[in-house]
């Protein structure tokens, strides 16, 4: 029996050293004695009765983890959280450790510790060096040959220190786990040198239990883009003339000019973009080199933004490789990365869960104004949302962090007199039973009906589902997936994340967007960032809902940020929307914004559209003489939102 709160309750405390298909907000096994080989242990506990009842009073959890050696006990992480989820974020050594957890509720006194759990971490099964001397590429398939000897059991699989080039014939991930369980992957510090941007790091799909550590991975130089400065803009024909810097390729070099893109930088500020333009262009038709070796486009729509001068870039997205793709699986930890970018995205992962990116860091390339070419994190559809902590991004091509779901749609709902059943579509169906869901009729911006599903059945061409509640009568079948009636399943909406202790500069549109159950963004610095700096936007055209409720954002400090168009946007906004219109309800709920600082930003710094239940308090903004003042709100279409500022 453990007493976690003030009032006697059973509330079982239970380690996490696996990660599982289980909710965050569930209780969580293997219980006190578990042994694992896992460095990355992951902790979670039945959540307290009021979590998120009253946003303004959120329930946090004290965790504190000590190492047991000679008899003695050492406490070596202390920390403080507001979901009832924690990921230790460094390794741990072999050895015996214990935690213990309790709550705390704002104007409450303290909750009583639990007894301590115990667990081991155990050096795995298997060693597996990689022999670089027979080039990389080689060694390394041997090394994943020598694992899936050993499967049933963990291993390590080490690569040596050293400067590793990939040769530019490889293409794909170095290391193709996929379909593997319990691997940590040491890169000790290695330093690989990819060649091109058809090569990544690591590929695990559907996988549990992997972690790779420890490499500085860079790119050779013109490998992710083009750069350069604009030499010409003829407002007659709106053609733009630009020049390349030396070491980068032509536009030729691209897979697909009409989805490659297009952005310009501020003079002398790193990869900051330009203010008051566009975050992205596409060139009208072919981009055409020309006699003097300069390139030249057409741009009808925005070809006057490109001013002689202007620095440009131009990223490679189309056909490049991630460098870490995790889709279907669940307890991946990428962890002491460091990299001049990636081809694709960086961290992506689709269907999955409990995705760990902790101290990971972008450089730049000698002579780079950029870095990553597309979003930083990128993760879909996760029944629990991703732990980052202490991640740091300077300068990519898209958003910093990016966590949403897709919509499934329905063939036809079932007659009956209970009208609770439908058949639906393959596409984008990931509904089980237990599942929050909420249907959304896109065109209109209605919320229709909010249940659980019961059953799930498969049959030809989709699946049967049962759901708790009658459906409504006015749900629409035709169109695409933008206009058709959606069913979101709020459950996999990447819920239960945690943003933390990092720092995005120089992004292409948000810095962390998201549209999750349970969120919390804290403590992190936001700078340079050219659209929003944290928002939520549901993005009917995509569609990328449906919306976020129970999200904490506190103790940021956002600098720079809302740019990139001639109209100022607020660095933090909760935007609920339709399918190209305003919604017609509210969708955000439960939201807190606390003590954060915001410098040098649009005003109003805070938005909500369509929003309901919002606690606004002690936030700061610096003017431009250097005091501090309050921050201004600005609230359409919304309910409940309350200033309790002091």
């Amino acid at each position: 029996m453990i007493s976690l709160f003030k009032i006697p309750l059973f509330l079982p405390v239970a380690l996490v050293l696996s990660s599982m298909l289980s909710r965050a907000d569930d209780s969580m096994n293997p219980p006190d004695g578990t042994v694992t080989a896992n460095p990355f242990p992951g902790f979670t506990w039945k959540a307290h009765p009021e979590a998120f009842l009253d946003v303004s009073r959120p329930v946090e959890y004290e965790i504190r983890i000590s190492a047991k050696t000679s008899g003695e006990t050492q406490t070596i992480d202390e920390d403080r959280v507001a979901l009832n989820r924690y990921v230790h974020d460094r390794p741990l050594a072999a050895g015996s450790y214990e935690w213990q957890v309790r709550s705390i509720r704002s104007g409450e006194q303290d909750g009583t510790w639990s007894a301590p759990s115990s667990f081991t971490i155990r050096e795995p099964d298997k060693v597996v060096m990689v022999d670089v001397a027979k080039g990389l590429v080689a060694g390394i398939a041997e090394a994943l040959k020598m694992a899936d000897e050993n499967r049933g059991k963990s291993v390590r699989i080490v690569v040596p220190p050293g400067d590793h080039p990939v040769d530019p014939s490889f293409k794909g991930a170095l290391f193709d786990v996929s379909g593997r369980s319990d691997v940590v992957i040491d890169g000790t510090g290695a330093r690989i040198r990819f060649s091109s941007r058809k090569q990544g790091l690591l590929l695990a799909e559907k996988c549990q239990h992997i972690a790779v550590i420890g490499f500085d991975c860079s790119f050779a130089k013109g490998s992710l883009r083009v750069q350069g400065r604009v030499r010409a803009f003829d407002p007659a024909t709106h053609g733009v003339t630009v020049a390349i810097d030396e070491g980068f390729p032509g536009f030729d070099a691209s897979d697909s000019q009409s989805q490659d893109i297009f952005y310009l930088l501020e003079d002398e500020k790193g990869g900051r973009l330009k203010s008051g333009a566009p975050n992205f262009f596409r060139a009208d038709g072919p981009i055409v080199r020309e006699a003097d070796g300069t390139w030249s486009f057409q741009h009808v729509r925005h070809g006057s933004f490109f001013k002689v001068g202007d620095r440009y870039g131009y990223n490679f997205r189309s056909g490049s490789a991630h460098l870490i793709d995790a889709s279907g699986s669940h307890g991946i930890t990428a962890s002491g990365l460091t990299t001049t970018g990636w081809g694709g995205m960086q961290f992506v992962s689709m269907e999955g869960g409990d995705f760990r990116i902790l101290h990971c860091t972008t450089r730049f390339g000698e002579g780079e104004w950029m870095t990553g070419n597309a979003d930083g994190v990128h993760i879909r559809g996760h029944d629990i949302g991703p732990w980052i902590e202490g991640l740091h991004i300077d300068a990519i091509g898209d958003d910093g962090v990016a966590l949403y779901a897709r919509p499934s749609m329905m063939k036809s709902v079932e007659p009956g007199a209970d009208r609770r059943m439908a058949v639906c579509r393959n596409e984008f169906f990931n509904l089980e039973a237990g599942d929050d869901v909420a249907f959304f009729q896109p065109m209109e911006g209605r919320i229709l009906l909010e249940t659980q599903v019961e059953t799930v059945s498969p049959v030809d061409g989709g699946f049967t589902v049962t759901f708790a509640a009658p459906l409504p009568d006015d749900i629409r079948f035709k169109g695409p997936l933008q206009q058709a009636t959606q069913i979101w399943n709020r459950s996999k909406s990447c819920g239960d994340f945690i943003i933390r202790r990092s720092s995005f500069l120089n992004i292409r549109r948000y810095g962390s967007v998201f549209r999750a159950k349970r969120g919390v963004v804290e403590n992190n610095q936001y700078r340079g960032i050219s659209s929003r700096a944290v928002v939520f936007r549901n993005e009917g055209e995509w569609p990328n809902g449906l919306y976020a409720s129970d999200i904490i954002v506190r103790g940021n400090t956002i600098i720079d940020a809302g740019f990139d168009s001639a109209e100022p946007q607020a660095p933090v906004a909760f935007l609920f929307e339709a399918y190209r219109r305003s919604a017609a309800c509210v969708g955000p709920r439960r939201i807190l914004i606390e003590n954060n600082l915001f410098e040098d930003c649009a005003r109003p710094e805070i938005q909500f559209n369509w929003v309901g239940d919002a606690v606004v308090r002690s936030n700061r903004a610096r003017s431009s003489d250097g005091s501090m003042i309050p921050t201004k709100i600005r609230a359409k279409d919304s309910t409940g939102i309350r200033d309790a500022s002091p």
